[in-house]
């Protein structure tokens, strides 16, 4: 859809919609859909994970290009269903659904991985825009989080990990600046804009900065689950964690006005 957005060639529309028409046939097989499909199996996998919640982030996207009421509606069940199946009363969600014995794993406390549900409520929002109960679970979800973040910004990778075992989460932590901004662009707290400029000073005072092209602007922070889990303690930079920075900062800029600090309250280069 960005791209559509942006040379207005009807094939990448086509695409869209030809995706949501897929979409929309696995709800009508599945109470959500599954994870993905495994092609040496030939079949879908057997669980999805709180992560699919930001599915609503596309079908968003394609109704707000052509404002038809069918995406809706599409984005309204897809929401739904994920509720039905994830929400806790905290507002939390939990983290993992099994089909063959429809059993749910409970939450997981993980950063990252509730911040693709935060993305999920709020696009829903931005599609559904006269149901407010969207926009309510976004902020009570975030309300509890920002409970956990830290005196420098950040969050743990397990936003409840309080001594630190498991390090800070720069992937979680960049996607939650980048959902806090666009959150007070709904509420106009002012919590909500402040622990998001915080959450972004901490990843541009770990941004890499050395000789190496490929990986200069990246965020660092090696730790247990670095790699997206895979590469304990190695220093790399992920590629959307440096994405969800880019769009924390033209947030920030949209938010606050030209010149403004990421920084916070005390000032510093933006």
């Amino acid at each position: 859809m960005p791209l559509y957005r942006l040379t207005k060639d009807e094939r990448y529309l086509q695409a869209a919609e030809n995706y949501l028409e897929a979409l929309d046939k696995l709800l009508d097989r599945f109470v959500i859909p599954p994870q993905e499909w495994l092609p040496g199996k030939g079949d879908w996998t057997d669980f999805t994970i709180d992560e699919s919640g930001f599915g609503t982030e596309g079908i968003q996207a394609v109704w707000q290009v052509t404002g038809d009421e069918k995406y809706q509606a599409l984005c309204r069940k897809y929401m739904d269903r994920h509720l039905q199946i994830f929400e806790r009363k905290d507002g939390l969600w939990n983290r993992q659904y099994r089909f063959s014995i429809k059993e749910v794993e409970e939450t997981a406390y993980m950063t990252r991985g509730l911040g693709w549900a935060m993305e999920g409520l709020l696009a829903a929002h931005r599609c559904v825009p006269e149901d407010s109960a969207f926009l309510e679970k976004a902020v009570k979800m975030a309300d509890l989080v920002l409970k956990y973040q830290r005196e420098d910004g950040s969050w743990g990778f397990f936003f409840t990990d309080e001594d630190n075992r498991h390090g800070a989460g720069e992937k979680g932590t960049a996607l939650w600046s980048l959902l806090l901004f666009l959150l007070y662009e709904e509420t106009r707290d002012e919590r909500h804009l402040k622990a998001a400029k915080r959450a972004l000073k901490w990843c541009m005072e770990h941004q890499y900065t050395g000789t190496n092209p490929h990986a200069r602007g990246g965020v660092l922070s090696p730790s247990g689950e670095s790699g997206v889990t895979y590469r304990a303690y190695f220093r790399l930079c992920c590629q959307y964690t440096s994405s969800f920075v880019g769009l924390a900062l033209l947030r920030c800029w949209r938010c606050c006005g030209v010149g403004s600090s990421a920084a916070g309250e005390k000032g510093g280069d933006s």
